[in-house]
């Protein structure tokens, strides 16, 4: 995604997915988010899980802090900040990403990265600084739909390290694919770290 088109999106915090620590991608696992209440037909959909070594990625980004019914706001309102920094410093882009740090159950309230991928750090400038996702050992799916779907995808890759035996360790991320006006077909990689 090389422009301002963003990512809104539902999302799941860290769970835990199973498999031997391996720095080879264990084949993928199909499964059906099952989790918790039914899902409507239209929700339901078959995800595939690797198990993989990742390196850390380079953001620059804006430190947040959303509750559920504000974060697709709060995500668009940081990447319109993001990316007139980043032209105007001439870098060199990937994709929008958005990394769930810390979740606050008690308060309701979610501490979050929202940035964009780029070759290196830039100096920032207060408001927008550069970050990394996780590296390390990450369960990982790909959501194809619509953002406001992506709450299936996250609730398949919990069940999925919970069933097994992969303990979350770190965030939860999601790398949003190129733009496409045709939202069924908007491409969405989900990461959680995890120990083994």
């Amino acid at each position: 995604m090389h422009g301002c088109r963003c990512a809104l999106l539902v999302i799941g915090f860290a769970c835990a997915c199973g498999g031997a620590a391996t720095r080879e991608p264990t084949p993928p696992v199909p499964v059906s988010p099952s989790v918790g209440a039914a899902l409507t037909p239209e929700a339901k959909m078959s995800y595939e899980f690797r198990v993989l070594q990742t390196p850390e990625r380079q953001l620059m980004a804006i430190h947040d802090q959303a509750r559920g019914g504000e974060l697709p706001r709060k995500i668009i309102a940081n990447l319109d900040k993001v990316w007139p920094y980043l032209r105007a410093n001439a870098a060199n882009t990937g994709h929008n990403v958005v990394v769930y740090r810390d979740f606050d159950r008690a308060a309701g309230v979610m501490t979050i990265d929202v940035g964009v991928q780029v070759e290196s750090a830039l100096p920032g400038n207060g408001v927008i600084v550069p970050v990394t996702t996780p590296g390390g050992l990450v369960v990982t799916t790909v959501h194809i739909g619509p953002y406001d779907k992506l709450g299936g995808a996250s609730s398949a890759l919990h069940e999925f390290c919970r069933t097994h035996d992969h303990p979350i360790v770190g965030p939860t991320w999601e790398e949003y694919g190129d733009w496409n006006d045709d939202s069924s077909k908007l491409r969405t990689d989900v990461f959680v770290l995890v120990a083994r």
